[in-house]
């Protein structure tokens, strides 16, 4: 077998599991229960009309049009009608409020979720589930809820009425009720299975259009056009290939339902009429029967329809289930304090089984700034992430003011801690939006243009068409990297947050810009505790405390003057970095 057919067969097999999906979607999923509910006893009064209303077509069938059996007729019309919408009308409502308060809890889902789940880590393939998974599960679980029992309750009332007219009756009821119950089970888990593998491919198809639509500018500097061309062509060739799977499941299900109408008819009009011969049963008993029969055969039809549906909604579901059991972020309930000393002690920390940082111990001290330096790859982010609370140590902890940052409520001890990562995200909106994002209090003009003018961007936003409520594209694509980095380093200007972090917050400028704005970053958090991972030389020097780490090893700490003189990894990136800055200074 090939690897490609290996992989699908495999994703086939898993969905097999996945009923489990479906209950814990169930349980977890924030139903609207009394909808149901109210859903289920208006479709069992809709289905006990539909047994009147077939006695008083009966009535007309067999002759009677008498003016009270016409009366009858037409009450018991409307008031089927009516029950039939009312149902309807509670079986949407229902699917329309489940659908919104699951999505409701996905998004909360996706808000706490830890960085380090497998979900995480694929967000851009979970879009679809909140979208179109969301809405197909809801619908094929609440009409299910609904349907279900209803035509279960018809069925069984249809042949209690049938058995008072004749036990022979019952015949072909039975006949019908194994042959739906076979059609449910076999069909179900088929479509069961291509179901879960579109909803893959689905995911997969989003997750490559977002990443590559994002990144056009680097498929097209490295002339990857027709390569990635044809990896979106065999992408879209393998959901193609799911779909026709699910088309001819949709066939084989309406051929064997055309075939099984028909056989409820020939059923009715056999068994009459050969009862009528021998004077066993009265036309108006045949009428009944005969207009009954077909909507048994209807029923069984619709919910053996919806067991099968619910099957393939299992497919929908599996994604949705794996984003509700995603573990979320857990946190104390101490309120941090605003500022404090952050150690690090014996810490260790892997990604994905790759161990990344090794017993790792080092202070930062309050109101001091830190340079965390060391080649690519040391582990200098992660240990930046590891004091922001992105992730937690594999063992060893992370003290904040003397107390393990556990044991602080995640909202409060972010709060005092600020992030600029070195690709900052910035929302679409305005530039005032951008800059007031997170800020829970109200901001003057004033104030907002003083924090541009510190990182020398106030000329650039202030040339905008709109000023500060100039708009701003998806993912800050109207600016430039030196734009809105500056723009978030204005923003933790006005959040005054007594701790920030920083990531090679000049990595996107040019030289003579990262000199002002490490002048500005000096002096904007004067006196406050400030961590910045680093390969500008100026601001290593100027560092009151430098932490030297190799390999995912702390190799040292202490000023630039004892690094430099105890610590030979230290001299060597110092003298790299100087080099690198007279080179690009020519």
């Amino acid at each position: 077998m090939s690897p490609n057919k290996s992989n699908i067969k495999k994703e086939r097999e898993g969905s097999a599991g996945s009923f489990r999906s479906f209950l814990y979607l169930l349980r977890h999923g924030k139903l609207a229960w009394w909808l149901i509910i109210l859903g289920e006893a208006v479709s069992l009064g809709a289905g006990s009309v539909a047994l009147q209303f077939t006695n008083r077509m009966s009535d007309l069938v067999a002759g009677d049009f008498s003016m009270p059996t016409l009366y009858r007729f037409i009450w018991m019309t409307a008031l089927y009608a009516v029950f039939t919408g009312l149902s309807n009308v509670m079986m949407t409502v229902a699917m329309t409020k489940s659908v919104q308060r699951l999505r409701t809890v996905l998004w909360d889902r996706m808000m706490h979720m830890k960085l380090s789940s497998k979900a995480a880590k694929k967000a851009s393939e979970m879009v679809s589930a909140i979208n179109a998974d969301a809405t197909l599960s809801m619908q094929y679980i609440i009409m299910s809820l609904i349907g279900i029992p209803a035509a279960v309750y018809f069925v069984v009332m249809a042949a209690v009425q049938a058995a008072q007219m004749s036990t022979r009756f019952l015949i072909p009821i039975f006949c019908l009720v194994p042959v739906y119950i076979l059609y449910a089970l076999f069909v179900g888990r088929w479509n069961q299975r291509t179901n879960h593998t579109v909803r893959v491919r689905i995911g997969g198809l989003t997750g490559f259009l977002s990443e590559r639509l994002r990144s056009l500018d680097l498929l097209k500097a490295y002339g990857a056009e027709e390569e990635e061309k044809r990896r979106g062509a065999e992408t879209a060739e393998k959901l193609y290939k799911e779909n026709v799977r699910l088309r001819v499941i949709n066939t084989v299900t309406t051929v064997y339902i055309l075939l099984f109408d028909s056989v409820s008819v020939v059923m009715a009009i056999l068994f009459g009429s050969s009862m009528i011969r021998t004077g066993t049963l009265r036309p108006t008993e045949w009428a009944n029967f005969f207009l009954l029969l077909p909507m048994v055969n209807n029923m069984l039809r619709s919910a053996s329809g919806m067991w099968v549906n619910v099957c393939g909604g299992v497919g929908f579901t599996s994604r949705i289930a794996e984003l509700l059991k995603t573990p979320e972020e857990a946190g104390g309930t101490k309120e941090a304090p605003d500022c404090g000393t952050l150690l690090a002690e014996h810490v260790s920390f892997s990604y994905d089984g790759k161990e990344v940082l090794y017993d790792i111990s080092l202070s930062i001290p309050e109101g001091k700034t830190t340079a965390i330096v060391g080649r690519s790859g040391s582990g200098k982010t992660t240990i930046l992430n590891l004091l922001e609370g992105f992730y937690q140590p594999d063992s060893g902890r992370i003290l904040y003011a003397g107390t393990d940052i556990s044991e602080y409520s995640l909202s409060s001890y972010r709060r005092r801690i600020a992030y600029v990562q070195q690709d900052s995200g910035m929302f679409s909106g305005t530039i005032r939006e951008a800059l007031l994002y997170g800020i829970d209090r109200q901001v003057s003009d004033e104030e907002i243009i003083a924090a541009l003018e510190k990182v020398q961007v106030y000329e650039d936003i202030a040339a905008f068409p709109g000023g500060l409520d100039a708009r701003v594209a998806i993912w800050g694509g109207s600016l430039s990297g030196g734009q809105k980095q500056k723009l978030v380093i204005a923003r933790e200007i006005l959040r005054g947050t007594g701790t920030i972090l920083l990531d090679e917050p000049t990595a996107s400028l040019d030289i003579s810009a990262r000199k002002a704005v490490f002048f500005a970053v000096r002096e904007a958090f004067r006196g406050k505790t400030l961590v910045t991972v680093t390969h500008e030389l100026q601001m290593i020097r100027d560092a009151d405390v430098i932490i030297m780490v190799d390999q995912g090893r702390v190799l040292a700490q202490g000023s630039h003057e004892e690094l430099m003189e105890h610590c030979s990894a230290y001299r060597e990136l110092v003298l790299e970095c100087a080099y690198e800055e007279e080179v690009e200074g020519r």
